[in-house]
């Protein structure tokens, strides 16, 4: 790619895929490499604060309302190890939004103290979608993966099709546990 121009707007599609990937620069993985990248972009026109703004405080009412909703449903299981939200159909119904809008939600159960698997569950018309993090040597794939799903070390999912939110979910948090008792 040394013969590429990285004009303007190619510089923030990519400075803002690298942000949302590394969670805005703070992943464990996330090396001097990447901000090396990133300073690339930037210098190449990707504005940072305007990239930020963009997709982490561009929500609408409805999404707020919506976080506000599950926020309400947040339990916490294993000494309060794992901690869990659910947005369910009437939810989505009442805010005037989909499960589209849940992106990032998984950051407000993993920002408990001492909280270190943190689950979304979204029930869907046609099932359940499960998004899944971990903090530190936590598999959270390996939990995604017993339900059919895939991901990374800290950070996975699945989508599972004609199951029911009441049925799937406890299965989900008792098979959460052995991840946490790993330690």
């Amino acid at each position: 790619m040394e013969n590429v121009v990285i004009d303007r707007e190619i510089a923030v599609a990519l400075y803002t895929a690298i942000m949302t990937d590394t969670g805005s620069f703070r992943y464990p993985r996330t090396d001097s490499e990447t901000h090396t990248i990133a300073a690339h972009l930037i210098k190449c026109g990707a504005d940072p604060t305007q990239s930020f703004v963009n997709v982490y405080e561009n929500w609408t009412c409805g999404r707020m309302r919506l976080l506000g909703e599950a926020l309400d449903t947040l339990k916490t299981a294993y000494d309060g190890k794992v901690a869990y939200i659910v947005c369910t159909q009437k939810m989505f119904k009442e805010t005037g939004t989909t499960e589209v809008e849940t992106d990032n939600f998984t950051v407000y159960p993993m920002s408990i103290q001492g909280v270190l698997i943190g689950i979304l569950f979204n029930e869907l018309s046609n099932g359940v979608k499960i998004s899944f993090r971990s903090k530190g040597n936590i598999p959270i794939n390996e939990l995604a993966k017993e339900f059919g799903g895939n991901g990374h070390l800290n950070a996975a999912g699945v989508r599972l099709f004609d199951k029911k939110l009441e049925e799937i979910s406890p299965l989900v948090i008792e098979s959460a546990g052995k991840y946490v008792n790993i330690l």
